[in-house]
């Protein structure tokens, strides 16, 4: 099932919406994936999850430079709270990998959600999840906060 949302675009529906998204951080451009879950049985998409998608994209490099900065901060500390060395010349990039937005299902009418799903090689089952409420990160931790 496809749809055009005036908001998200061309979507199609494997278990949510989703689209390739282009977004560029740590200096790279890359296709990721672009994901926006149904909030009832016909799989609708709320006002909430397109005026978040718009304030995203509209603030986009403010948020990406708060993110870059988290990812790092928790990559680091998580590193070094499992004994994991770290190069101190090796890059972010070259560690972690942005793989996907989400705007999840609207839990609580009015408020905008959306997370950035990383994967990350101090911990390939885990990644990285950055979750953002009403414009703010809200938590950083495994991916597992954005399910």
């Amino acid at each position: 099932m496809n749809i055009n949302d005036n908001v998200f675009g061309d979507l199609e529906f494997e278990d949510s919406w989703i689209r390739k998204y282009q977004q560029t951080i740590f200096s790279e451009k890359m296709d990721i994936y672009l994901r926006v879950e149904g909030n009832d049985s016909k799989e609708r998409i709320r006002d909430e999850q397109r005026n978040s998608f718009k304030n995203y994209e509209l603030n986009n490099e403010q948020i990406i430079k708060t993110v870059e900065n988290a990812v790092t901060a928790y990559y680091l500390d998580f590193c070094q709270s499992i004994g994991k060395p770290i190069n101190a010349k090796q890059e972010i990039s070259k560690v972690v990998e942005l793989t996907g937005i989400i705007f999840p299902m609207v839990l609580k009418s009015g408020e905008q959600t959306f997370g950035l799903f990383f994967e990350a090689d101090c911990d390939p089952e885990n990644g990285i999840g950055v979750k953002f409420t009403n414009g703010e990160i809200e938590e950083v931790s495994t991916q597992d906060i954005l399910t």
